[in-house]
């Protein structure tokens, strides 16, 4: 995937946010211990259940840094729902899924939007609900 030539802190925005003028293009509570493998360092990655790699890049980091810059603090808890998610859904927009995962919190789900349309499939954003995602499938 190309960049689009604009840069932010440093990084290219990987060209995600029209918005912007730019071109369009915790802790899982369980009994069973289960290792996964995720790498959070200068290229965040790991692998969904079906094999495919999902990186974290500087257009994950940007959206996340423009509207929810507290869960930057918790990459690795993306990570880790994307690679052992509790519950999986499609996205409404094509290519994409959505990863969910109990949070830390009772009562909250951590969702992760991955969109699988680039090679390697990348993080669109990720947010904290209060509705569990399975009542509404």
């Amino acid at each position: 995937m190309g960049g689009c030539g604009h840069v932010v802190a440093g990084v290219d925005c990987g060209e995600r946010y029209p918005a912007l003028g730019m071109p369009a293009s915790g802790p899982r509570v369980s009994s069973q211990v289960v290792p996964i493998f995720v790498r959070v360092d200068d290229d965040p990655h790991t692998t969904d259940p079906d094999g495919r790699t999902v990186t974290f890049d500087a257009g994950s980091h940007l959206h996340l840094a423009l509207g929810r810059p507290w869960l930057l603090d918790h990459v690795e808890a993306i990570m880790a729902t994307i690679a052992l998610p509790d519950f999986r859904a499609e996205d409404p927009i094509p290519g994409r899924e959505r990863f969910y995962r109990r949070h830390i919190e009772p009562n909250r789900w951590l969702r992760v939007v991955v969109d699988f349309n680039d090679s390697p499939a990348w993080v669109v954003t990720a947010t904290v609900q209060g509705n569990d995602p399975q009542e509404r499938s």
